[in-house]
């Protein structure tokens, strides 16, 4: 059978610290435009033949090789900067590989930034068909697909109010509508499910799966393992630019965690270090801690837990809302910890170094393997984000100090309990041959 996707020795390469060009002499033009041509071979000597780092760059994908098979539903696994966005823009042909060979059985529509083209002056009708375009429909198909579409996103009483006006759900909704119409045979999707609401996310796992059951390729990116079990039945885990497991997707999950554990030293204490650094924030470090009784493997099952994070602030941070999101490794999300939502503020501009801590109550996780996602908000604008940042096992204690020992499958966390007994009344019998008056 002919693949799909077929990727041979895919590099990438990004040159970093270029400094911007400015005004130049008469002598430093004739200068440059002589050296041109060398630099150019040299250039090209270097992509063909040499793909070592370089000082000034980095290799964000390093010799990948794949095939995917028609109908195949593949999920793209890894940290922040392992490379899934890289491939992803590579395959959807935005950005050009560094070396190597990709090769495409079918029509390629790909999901990259949801609502990606939308004009803000022009109605949503207009964007349907702008949208289309862009994303390669005729307008005939997009006629055709235009009362699905909208009733996909649900914005019939809104298609001709600008989308400027629309709230983020609404955008979102009508933007994956139209990607989701686009009658292709491989589709490329890069974290949907990270936006909208419940019900929408329950409506685009619902979509991917048609189409897999339709016989068209899907390539799923995404950091919620939950919905990357569900839906995918392969894996590919990128780590460092690096294609390190091609497994079914129970392993690569179980791979995926090993990996985390093995990049923060697996019991989640002063394990996660961050030097790359945005404009607003550079994380340090993340850690957890944690009373009572430590294990090797990781914490006493049901032991109070606090979260740390310590970064500096390059610019002032207004407003800042934090959370830490616990996970369960294979299951997606237990609960978000947010310091709104607890009644907590920060103080209304945060600059310079500082440490966010955070105790929850009566959190008594069960046995299991859990990561920690962590996330910085500015208003609606994401200062900082990191998936999976943390690693860390429950493991098996005498939690109720009875001698009996939970066990894994007794779901993610623990209560604490009150049982009561009462034997019921028994209704009274009437002596034999006596009548109740």
């Amino acid at each position: 059978m002919n693949a799909a996707i077929q990727v041979e020795n895919l590099t990438k390469r990004y040159q970093i610290g270029v400094q911007a060009a400015g005004y130049q002499t008469l002598r430093e033009a004739i200068t440059e435009a002589a050296a041109s041509p060398f630099r150019r071979l040299g250039r090209w000597l270097r992509r063909t033949d040499d793909m070592s780092p370089a000082p000034d760059a980095i290799l964000a994908l390093q010799d990948i090789s794949f095939e995917i098979q028609p109908g195949e539903t593949v999920g793209i696994i890894g940290r922040n900067g392992a490379g899934k966005s890289t491939l992803l823009k590579i395959l959807s042909g935005i950005t050009e590989p560094s070396r190597g060979r990709i090769a495409y059985r079918g029509r390629v529509a790909s999901l990259l930034e949801v609502g990606a083209g939308f004009h803000q002056e022009l109605t949503g009708r207009e964007n349907i068909y702008l949208n289309g375009a862009i994303l390669g429909m005729t307008r005939q198909e997009v006629r055709k697909k235009f009362d699905d579409i909208v009733d996909f996103a649900e914005v019939s009483r809104f298609l001709d109010t600008p989308v400027k006006r629309y709230s983020s759900g609404m955008y979102v909704r009508l933007g994956f509508a139209v990607a989701a119409h686009l009658e292709s045979e491989i589709l490329l999707v890069d974290e949907v499910l990270a936006v909208g609401d419940l019900a929408f996310q329950k409506r685009v796992m619902g979509k991917m799966n048609e189409f897999g059951g339709q016989g068209r390729t899907v390539l799923f990116v995404s950091h919620n393992m939950a919905a990357v079990q569900g839906l995918c039945r392969r894996g590919l885990i990128l780590d460092e630019g690096r294609l390190i497991h091609d497994q079914d997707i129970q392993a690569a999950s179980q791979s995926y965690f090993q990996l985390i554990r093995s990049k923060s030293n697996g019991n989640g204490r002063a394990s996660f270090r961050q030097t790359r650094a945005s404009e607003d924030i550079q994380v340090l470090e993340a850690w957890i801690t944690a009373l009572g009784e430590l294990h090797p493997e990781g914490f006493a099952t049901g032991a109070p837990l606090t979260f740390h994070l310590r970064a500096v602030a390059h610019s002032p941070i207004s407003n800042p809302v934090a959370f830490f999101q616990i996970n369960r490794v294979g299951q997606g999300p237990l609960t978000r910890l947010q310091n709104e939502q607890a009644g907590f503020h920060f103080p209304r501009r945060v600059e310079g170094e500082f440490v966010l801590s955070c105790t929850p109550a009566d959190l008594f996780l069960a046995p299991g393997e859990y990561t920690v996602t962590i996330g910085v908000f500015s208003g609606s604008r994401r200062i900082c984000f990191l998936p999976d940042a943390l690693c860390f096992s429950s493991v098996p204690t005498d939690f109720f100090g009875t001698g009996r020992i939970p066990e894994r499958t007794q779901g993610c966390v623990l209560c604490r309990q009150k049982w009561d007994f009462a034997t019921a009344r028994q209704p009274e019998v009437m002596p034999s041959g006596k009548e109740e008056n």
